[in-house]
């Protein structure tokens, strides 16, 4: 079964969840799934899924599609029975999603890789607007038909939006990257049913997505119809391809059944044994922590706390290609072993600040991030004299964690309250900006409340230092509140103020941001220009900066000013056929031959993309 497993790994090297998040409002009810406990959904299903990857690619080789040497494709022509078990308290309804396959081929370099399932079942959580929280499996399925599942529930979810819209934009979130697509609403004059069409924006990014899938939606039976589409992914490092997949999906409704409200087999399981189930979201987060243990394992190779204690010891600190690779192995142990964090965070205080084995241990308590590395890194720095080069260049190890724990946030709070040093208060507000930023999705109050005790410090400070440094922390943070917020600051005619409220925006994704930023680029005053070109480029652009950087490439006189709208340029991956157009036009005009040298290196970057 491990064999086909890797199959599953070529033919779905991505899994989807779709996410929206920007919606072209109607005044219309939400479209929603009519689903009775009870009640039984039947589909025709038709899958197919190819791939062709490199193992074990060279990197220095080009680009070199050839050089894919391993192949797999999977096919399942079957049924899908959904089965609505129950509503649960949370909102949410436990559903059996079983795949029944009368015709099934899994292959891995042309051999057949395993035989035909009686049936491969899951059991997901599942909300009336389509949105699938989760799914669970037993093990033995799950290795080995888990990337199936999750494919084939990510590209039937389609999350209605809240309120009824035209089109609305997505995020499918898939492994390893996000990708954006549109969905548009046909046959809005329809009573009955609706057509909805799912695209994918294009672009030369990595990986690169083409493709569409159709669906029909019954409103008045409120269910999916049929869904037909495919996709194709291109995935590349250094210009080079390593690997191509096409999917294929075809589903289209049989007919509906009562089954009772008895939970089934696999629903008793669950019930019955407590952790008996392996569970993994739509985006992989399970199977990404197991390559991610696969990986730590291969780097750590035969080493352990003993062997990378010595090896510490003997490294001359000022190898950085050596304190590079011995650090990779310090974090592969620490996410293996969590509990050893504090074995090398109690050498930071026998280090020099100027250390390299100091840095490399930072950073690698910084990579892992788990709650004991923090715990590890606050309990050094309660030890380190306050204020020293030691604690100071410590503190932004802690800060720049993935998954701040309270008692870090608090530790922050504490010094940019009361500590007697102007730089330790400082630099602590600026990482509780950062801490915000970093939690602002998964624990938004937090974040929120972060962003409350920094504006109500920024609007009773009368020195300008202090606005600034206010302004920059917020400015870490990136909430769409905190727009309004430096509204009156932008208004400022002291640049030394006006300038970093500006750059305060640069994280901030939303219409209102980046109307404030795109008018800034028309400003008279080059400075204004330099930041807001330069905050534009931080967050992902759309038509609208496009046609902004395309009229003021042509316009701008500054070079600092046009190196950035450049750089932007060559980010908008959405329009990479008319930017490639705009830097050509651009090469050809201009006349200063530092510009014009960096314009034609871009554009080299550029198509090797």
């Amino acid at each position: 079964m491990k064999r086909v497993s890797v199959v599953v790994a070529f033919c779905v090297v991505i899994g989807a969840v779709i996410f929206t998040y920007a919606l072209l409002k109607s005044d219309a009810a939400p479209l929603l799934y009519k689903f009775e406990v009870g009640q039984s959904y039947y589909y025709a299903l038709d899958y197919s899924s190819e791939g062709q990857g490199a193992l074990s690619p060279n990197l220095q080789g080009g680009s070199n599609p050839a050089g894919l040497t391993e192949s797999s494709t999977a096919k399942i022509v079957g049924q899908v029975i959904l089965k609505i078990l129950e509503k649960k308290p949370a909102g949410f309804y436990s559903a059996e999603f079983k795949i029944v396959p009368s015709a099934f081929a899994f292959q891995y370099n042309h051999k057949e890789a395993a035989v035909r399932p009686a049936y491969i079942v899951a059991l997901i959580e599942i909300l009336d607007n389509w949105a699938i929280n989760n799914f669970s499996m037993e093990p033995s399925a799950y290795e080995s038909y888990g990337s199936v599942v999750r494919e084939i529930l990510g590209l039937l979810e389609l999350k209605f939006p809240a309120e009824r819209a035209l089109t609305w934009q997505g995020m499918e979130k898939q492994f390893p990257n996000e990708i954006p697509v549109t969905f548009a609403l046909k046959g809005e004059k329809l009573s009955s049913s609706y057509e909805i069409s799912k695209s994918y924006v294009g672009g030369s990014g990595s990986p690169k997505i083409e493709g569409a899938f159709d669906y029909k939606f019954d409103n008045r039976a409120g269910l999916v119809r049929y869904l037909n589409g495919e996709r194709k992914s291109e995935f590349r490092i250094a210009g080079q391809v390593l690997s191509i997949n096409k999917t294929s999906l075809k589903m289209s409704y049989v007919e509906s059944k009562q089954h009772g409200t008895n939970a089934g087999s696999l629903g008793t399981l669950s019930t019955a044994s407590s952790g008996g189930l392996v569970k993994d979201t739509l985006v992989g987060e399970k199977l990404v922590q197991d390559l991610k243990e696969a990986s730590h394992k291969n780097t750590l190779g035969n080493d352990n706390l003993k062997t990378l204690l010595a090896a510490l010891s003997m490294v001359n600190r000022t190898d950085g290609n050596a304190l590079a690779q011995l650090g990779q192995k310090i974090s592969a142990l620490l996410f293996l072993h969590p509990e050893l964090a504090r074995e090398f965070a109690n050498l930071l205080l026998q280090y020099d600040w100027q250390d390299g084995r100091r840095l490399t241990i930072a950073a690698a308590l910084t990579d892992v991030g788990t709650k004991e590395a923090q715990e590890a890194l606050l309990s050094v720095l309660r030890q380190l004299p306050e204020n020293g080069k030691s604690q100071v260049n410590l503190l932004f190890n802690l800060a720049m964690v993935k998954n701040p724990i309270v008692a870090a946030e608090d530790y922050f709070r504490e010094a940019a309250n009361t500590s007697a040093h102007e730089q330790l208060r400082i630099k602590s507000d600026f990482a509780l900006g950062i801490i915000a930023h970093n939690v602002m999705q998964t624990e938004p109050q937090r974040a929120q409340n972060i962003l409350g005790e920094l504006t109500a410090n920024l609007q009773t400070t009368n020195t300008i230092g202090q606005q600034i440094v206010l302004i920059d922390s917020i400015g870490n943070i990136g909430m769409p509140e905190q727009v309004s917020v430096l509204k009156p600051y932008l208004e400022n005619s002291n640049n030394a103020v006006k300038l970093p409220a500006i750059n305060a925006l640069r994280f901030v994704d939303t219409p209102d941001s980046k109307g404030l930023l795109i008018n800034y680029m028309k400003s008279d005053d080059e400075r204004v220009r330099d930041v807001a070109a330069q905050s534009l480029g931080v967050t992902p652009g759309g038509r609208n900066e496009f046609e902004l950087y395309k009229e003021r490439l042509f316009q701008e006189k500054s070079i600092p000013v046009l190196k950035h709208i450049l750089n932007n340029l060559a980010k908008l991956d959405a329009y990479s056929p008319d930017n490639l157009n705009t830097i050509d036009s651009f090469i050809r005009q201009c006349g200063h031959p530092d510009i014009c040298g960096y314009a034609k290196s871009l554009r080299a970057m550029f198509e090797k993309k």
